[in-house]
C-alpha cells in the first residue's frame, strides 16, 4: 500500500498551486508517526463534522476529500497496527462512506483490504476489543454496499479481495470458538457478505469453493456456540439463533446463484465459457446443500429441546428458515428423510402447541404452512397407495384444507365435529400422523370414535374415497375402536358394526395396500365378526413382514391358529414365513397343554389337504411352504392319533418324496424339505408301531421309488438330512425283520461305498447313523429290504465276502481308535458284534469266522480300549469275539494240528483282559467275560 501511495498519488497535491491543509494531512498520514497520524485523523473528523450531516457543504467536503484520494492515505495509516490509530482511521472512513461514490469507486475496496489486514493481526495476538472493532466495521461496510446497491463483494467484477476476507474468517473460527460475542460478530459479517445477492451476481468457481468451506465451518461453529450457551447458561441464545437461521436462509438463496445456468449469448461468450468453473460451481452447490441439511437437522433438534428458552420472535425466524428449507428441498430424498426426523422428534405435536402458547399471528401463519409441507412429504411417503388415485390430489387436498386444519388444531375439542365436514381430508391426514407420534394415542383417538362412525356412514356406498384417505381412516378408526370402551348402548354398537362393515368394503380388493404397520390394526382385526378371515390374513401377512412375534392377547383365541397356518401355506415370502414360524413357536412354548393339543389336532387334520395340494403343484416348482407345515406337524403330535389320517399322510408323503424333486437354486430349502419329509416318515412309523399297525410300513415298502430315494438321500451333503435318512432306513429294516415280512424287492448297498462313507464321516454323527443301519442289516435275517453287497457281480465269491467284511470291520475299528472314540463307541461296538453274528448265523462259514476273529487290529483295539472307559458294548463285543476265537483255535488244532504259542499275540491279549477286568463297573458282565477268558486260555494251552 505504501508503494502505491508513493507511485500513484502526490503527497503535495495542490490544485490551486497553493499550500493547503490537505497537503499537511496527507504528509502526516504517511509519516509513520502514530501521534501525528492520530492528529491528522482528528483534523479530518473535525473538518467533516463542522457541517451538518445532510448539508451541501459536508457533501462537497467529502467529495473534495475523495477526489484527493484521502481513503488511500487513511488505509496506509492502518499499517502501523496501532489500535487507537485504527479507531481514528475507521471513524474517518465511516464519515466518508455517506456518499454513494465511496462504494461505486475503489474507496470501499481499499478500506476493506486494510481492515482485513488489521483483523488478521489482532486475531493472531488475541486482541479481543480490536477484533470486535474490525468485525463491526466490516459488517457495516458490507451493509453499506448492499444499501447503496453497488457491485456485490462476491462478484468477480468487483475490486474487493474476497478470498482474503474469506480466508480471514475461516481461520478466525478456530481462535474464537469459546467466545459467543466474537462468534456473533463474525456471523454477522458472514451474513452481511452473502445476504446481498443482486440478480446479476456471477461467482467464480474458486471463490465459491472457499465460500462454501467457510460457511460449512461457521455453521458448525454456530451450532457449537448455541450448545455451549445452553450448557453454560451464561448468555442469551436468541441473537445467535436468529443469525444462524438468517445465515441459513441467505445461504439457500446462494444455491440458486451456484446452479443458475447462463447460456452464452454469442459465439465469443461461448468460447470464453470455462467448463471447469461450471463444474466447480455445481460441486459447490452439492456441498452447500449437504451443509445446510446438516445444520438444519441439528437446529431442529436443538429448538425442540430448548423451545421454552426461545422467545416468540426468534422462534418465528427459525420457522421461516424451516419453511424456506422445505421449499428449497422440495421433492428430494433429503426432505423426506428430514421430515422423518421432525416426525420422530414430535413436531406434529409441538408445532400446534407452540402456536397456541405463543399466540402470535406470524408464528401461527408460518407454523401451519410448515405443518402443511410436512404432511405433504409424509403423506407421499407413507400414505400413497398403488391405486388409481392421482398423487397430486393429496397435495391439493392438504393445500385446500389448511384453514380447517388450523381451526381443528386451535380447537382440539371440536376436532370430531370438524371431521364430519365434507372431505375433511387434511385434518384426517394430520390425525393419522399425530396419533402415531403421540406417546398416548388412546387419549387422542378414543373420543373420535362416534364421529368417525358417523363420518364413515355418511360416505355414499357408490363413492370410494381416495386411497390415502382410506389408509388414514383405517388406522384412526382401528385405534379409536380399540381405545374406546364407552359404546354401551345397542344403537351405538349397531352403528359401529355397520361402520366396520363399510370400512372393510372400502379395503377390497387389496387390503394390503392400505395397511399401516401398527398394533392397533392387528387388534382391530379381531374386534368384530364383520371382519373376514381374508382381511385378517392380509393383516397378519403384512405384520410378519416386520415382526416375528404376536401380542399375547391375540394368541389366546383358537381363530389365530388357522390364520397362522394359512399364512405359512399361502405366502411365498421367506421373511414372512420365517417370522410367522418364530411367532408360532413362541405361542406353543408359552401356551398350556390344552392349547398345544388343540393346535396339534388342527395341524394334523389339515395335513392331508396341504400334502395333496403340494402333490398337485410339485411338478411346477419347488414348494417351500410344505417344509414349514411339516416342521410344525413334527413339533408336537396329538395324544390320540387318528390311524386313518396317519395312513393318508403316509401315502401322500411317500408319493411326494418318490417324485423327482424340482431343482432349487436354494440348497438350504431343498435340505429343509428332505429333512422334514423324512422326519415325518420316521414319526409315522413310530406311531404305527405303538398302535400295532403295519399299514404304514407296508406303504413305505410298496411305494415304488420311495426306498431308493431315501437311500440316495443318505449321500446328501447335509449331515442332518443324511442322518435322518439313515435312521429311517434302520427303523424300516428293524420293523420289517420284527414282523418277519418277505420283501418283494431288495435294495443293495455296496460294502465298498459304505466303507468309503465311513472313512469320510469318521468325525460326525453321520458315521454313527450309518453304523446303526449296518448293525440293523447284519443283525437281521437275509429277508430284509436292504442288504449289503460285496461286489458288483451277481454271485460274489467266498473270498470277496471275506475281504469285504474284513475291510468293513477294519474301518470301524479305526473309528474306535479316533481322537474322540466316544462319538461312535456304542454303535461301533454293536456293529462289530453284528459282523460276527452275521458271519456265524446267516453265512455259517467257518473260514470267514476264522479270518474275522484273527485280525491283528482286534488285539490293538482291545488294548487301546483299556485306556478309555470300559462300556457294556465293549464287554459284549469281547465276549462274542472270544467265543468265536475259541472255536477257531479248536478247529485249527483239530484240522491243522496248530497250537498257540505262549508268546503269541493272542496270549498277550488274553492276559491283559485277565488282569484288567476286575473293576466294580459292569461287575456281572465282567465276571462272565473273565470266565470266557479263562476258558480261552485253557483252550490255547491244550495240546490234545
Amino acid at each position: 500500500m505504501y508503494s502505491l501511495v508513493n507511485s500513484n498519488f502526490s503527497r503535495n497535491y495542490n490544485p490551486s498551486s497553493r499550500q493547503n491543509a490537505l497537503c499537511d494531512i496527507k504528509r502526516l498520514l504517511t509519516s509513520r508517526d502514530t501521534e501525528s497520524q492520530n492528529k491528522s485523523c482528528g483534523y479530518l473528523i473535525e473538518v467533516i463534522r463542522r457541517y451538518d450531516c445532510n448539508s451541501n457543504e459536508r457533501t462537497r467536503m467529502i467529495e473534495y476529500l475523495l477526489d484527493n484520494d484521502i481513503t488511500v492515505f487513511l488505509c496506509e495509516a492502518t499499517s502501523n497496527l496501532d489500535f487507537l490509530l485504527l479507531r481514528s482511521v475507521l471513524q474517518c472512513i465511516r464519515l466518508l462512506w455517506r456518499e454513494q461514490r465511496f462504494f461505486e469507486e475503489e474507496h470501499a475496496s481499499h478500506a476493506l483490504t486494510a481492515v482485513v489486514r488489521a483483523l488478521v493481526h489482532y486475531s493472531a495476538i488475541d486482541a479481543s476489543t480490536a477484533v470486535d472493532t474490525c468485525l463491526h466495521f466490516i459488517c457495516d461496510l458490507l451493509n453499506g454496499i448492499r444499501s447503496h446497491k453497488t457491485t456485490s463483494t462476491l462478484s468477480h467484477q468487483s475490486a474487493y479481495n474476497i478470498e482474503q476476507l474469506l480466508a480471514c474468517l475461516f481461520n478466525l473460527g478456530s481462535r474464537i470458538c469459546n467466545k459467543p460475542n466474537a462468534i456473533l460478530s463474525s456471523a454477522l459479517v458472514l451474513n452481511a457478505l452473502i445476504s446481498y445477492q443482486p440478480n446479476e451476481l456471477d461467482l467464480k468457481g474458486s471463490v465459491a469453493k472457499v465460500l462454501v468451506e467457510t460457511l460449512d465451518k461457521w455453521f458448525q461453529l454456530l451450532m457449537s456456540g448455541l450448545n455451549h450457551i445452553v450448557l453454560v447458561g451464561q448468555s442469551d441464545l436468541g441473537m445467535l439463533l436468529v443469525i444462524t437461521c438468517q445465515l441459513g436462509i441467505d445461504t439457500m438463496r446462494l444455491i440458486n446463484v451456484f446452479e443458475k445456468s447462463k447460456e452464452p449469448i454469442d459465439f465469443i461468450h461461448k468460447i470464453l465459457e470455462d467448463e471447469q468453473d461450471v463444474a466447480m460451481l455445481k460441486e459447490c452447490s452439492t456441498k452447500i446443500r449437504n451443509s445446510i441439511y446438516s445444520v438444519m437437522k441439528e437446529l431442529a433438534v436443538f429448538v425442540k429441546e430448548n423451545q421454552n428458552r426461545i422467545d416468540t420472535e426468534e422462534y418465528g425466524v427459525f420457522l421461516k428458515f424451516l419453511l424456506n428449507f422445505m421449499y428449497e428441498y422440495t421433492r428430494t430424498d433429503i426432505l423426506s428423510e428430514f421430515c422423518d426426523i421432525l416426525f420422530s422428534k414430535g413436531y406434529l405435536i409441538s408445532l400446534p402447541e407452540s402456536q397456541s402458547i405463543r399466540n402470535d399471528a406470524n408464528v401461527r401463519k408460518i407454523s401451519i404452512m410448515v405443518l402443511g409441507e410436512m404432511l405433504k412429504v409424509l403423506a407421499e411417503k407413507y400414505l400413497s397407495v398403488t391405486d388409481s388415485t392421482n398423487p397430486e390430489t393429496c397435495v391439493k387436498d392438504i393445500n385446500m384444507g389448511l384453514v380447517e386444519l388450523q381451526y381443528g388444531i386451535e380447537k382440539p375439542h371440536n376436532i370430531g365435529i370438524q371431521l364430519q365436514k365434507h372431505q375433511s381430508y387434511s385434518l384426517l391426514i394430520y390425525v393419522y400422523f399425530y396419533c402415531q407420534s403421540s406417546e398416548n394415542p388412546e387419549e387422542s383417538t378414543a373420543l373420535l370414535l362416534p364421529y368417525l362412525v358417523e363420518y364413515i356412514l355418511r360416505i355414499p356406498k357408490t363413492i370410494k374415497p381416495p386411497g390415502y384417505v382410506i389408509k388414514a381412516l383405517w388406522l384412526i378408526f382401528a385405534m379409536s375402536t380399540v381405545s374406546n370402551g364407552t359404546l354401551d348402548s345397542l344403537d351405538q354398537r349397531v352403528y359401529l358394526e355397520k361402520a366396520t362393515d363399510r370400512l372393510v368394503g372400502m379395503l377390497y380388493p387389496e387390503p394390503a395396500i392400505y395397511y399401516t404397520h401398527n398394533p392397533a390394526i392387528l387388534f382391530w382385526a379381531f374386534t368384530s365378526s364383520r371382519i373376514s378371515n381374508k382381511v385378517r390374513l392380509h393383516i397378519l401377512t403384512e405384520w410378519f413382514k416386520i415382526e416375528n412375534s404376536l401380542p399375547g392377547d391375540i394368541t389366546q383365541g383358537s381363530v389365530i391358529w388357522e390364520l397362522l397356518l394359512n399364512v405359512i401355506t399361502q405366502c411365498k415370502d421367506t421373511t414372512i414365513i420365517t417370522n410367522c414360524m418364530e411367532a408360532l413357536n413362541v405361542c406353543l412354548e408359552e401356551g398350556d397343554e390344552s392349547i398345544k393339543e388343540e393346535f396339534a389336532l388342527l395341524i394334523w387334520s389339515l395335513l392331508p389337504g396341504v400334502l395333496s395340494k403340494a402333490l398337485i403343484d410339485c411338478d411346477d416348482e419347488f414348494d417351500i411352504n410344505i417344509c414349514y407345515v411339516l416342521d410344525i406337524a413334527t413339533i408336537r403330535l396329538p395324544e390320540e392319533m387318528d390311524p386313518s389320517i396317519c395312513l393318508k399322510v403316509a401315502v401322500l408323503i411317500t408319493t411326494l418324496y418318490s417324485k423327482n424333486i424340482p431343482e432349487s437354486h436354494n440348497m438350504e430349502s431343498r435340505y429343509h424339505y428332505e429333512y422334514v419329509c423324512l422326519k415325518l416318515c420316521l414319526l409315522l412309523l413310530g406311531v404305527s408301531r405303538n398302535q400295532s399297525e403295519n399299514k404304514i410300513l407296508i406303504t413305505f415298502m410298496n411305494r415304488s421309488g420311495f426306498l431308493p430315494s431315501v437311500l440316495a438321500t443318505t449321500n446328501s451333503s447335509d449331515d442332518g438330512v443324511a442322518c435322518i435318512a439313515l435312521q429311517l432306513l434302520s427303523y424300516i429294516v428293524y420293523c420289517f425283520t420284527k414282523n418277519k415280512y418277505q420283501p418283494k424287492s431288495v435294495i443293495e448297498m455296496q460294502t465298498a461305498l459304505v466303507i468309503k462313507s465311513l472313512r469320510q464321516d469318521s468325525d460326525n454323527k453321520r458315521g454313527s447313523s450309518l453304523m446303526q443301519l449296518i448293525y440293523m442289516i447284519l443283525n437281521s435275517s437275509s429277508n430284509t429290504p436292504l442288504i449289503l453287497t460285496y461286489d458288483l457281480k451277481e454271485h460274489p465269491s467266498q473270498y470277496q465276502q471275506c475281504y469285504a467284511l474284513r475291510a468293513l470291520m477294519f474301518r470301524i475299528q479305526l473309528m474306535l481308535c479316533s481322537r474322540d472314540p466316544n462319538i461312535h463307541s456304542p454303535a461301533a461296538w454293536k456293529t462289530l458284534s453284528s459282523i460276527y453274528k452275521h458271519a456265524i448265523v446267516y453265512k455259517n462259514d467257518i473260514k470267514l469266522i476264522a479270518t474275522l476273529t484273527s485280525q491283528p487290529w482286534t488285539h490293538a483295539l482291545i488294548r487301546f480300549q483299556f485306556t478309555q472307559n470300559i462300556t457294556q458294548e465293549f464287554i459284549t463285543f469281547t465276549q462274542n469275539w472270544l467265543t468265536l476265537l475259541k472255536i477257531t483255535i479248536k478247529k485249527g488244532r483239530e484240522l491243522k494240528k496248530q497250537h498257540i504259542s505262549k508268546h503269541s499275540l493272542i496270549m498277550k491279549t488274553l492276559m491283559i483282559l485277565k488282569n484288567n477286568l476286575n473293576g466294580d463297573e459292569h461287575k456281572e458282565s465282567s465276571e462272565n467275560l473273565l470266565s470266557t477268558v479263562r476258558e480261552t486260555l485253557e483252550e490255547c494251552k491244550s495240546r490234545e
